[in-house]
């Protein structure tokens, strides 16, 4: 740890993003119970898209949906496996493994 870092920036990051992620399962959980259909939240989305229509938010919509598709995700994966392997991180490279490589049927 460098002496002018923070050194707990990556734990608060982190928690935050846990938090985030812990509420908006929370609000899914909730609409579950609820029996609230969540395509309402699917509607409410295309239809902000659809007004807010332009080449730009096309073009980004696309560049999103790439890094999710099949081959996105085996680009990244490779990439972070040569960052792991160059950095010497195996721990890392193992985790990255098994979160890509291990998929649930």
């Amino acid at each position: 740890v460098h002496k002018n870092r923070f050194p707990g920036l990556h734990l608060v990051a982190g928690i935050i993003v846990f938090v985030a992620m812990t509420l908006m399962l929370g609000e899914i959980s909730e609409d579950i119970i609820n029996r609230e259909p969540l395509t309402v939240a699917d509607a409410r989305l295309s239809v902000w898209l659809h007004v807010h229509n332009s080449p730009l938010l096309t073009s980004a919509m696309r560049v999103v949906t790439f890094f999710g598709s099949t081959l996105g995700v085996i680009l990244i994966a490779t990439a972070f496996g040569f960052y792991f392997v160059r950095r010497r991180r195996f721990d890392w490279l193992a985790a990255l493994a098994s979160a890509v490589l291990v998929r649930a049927d």
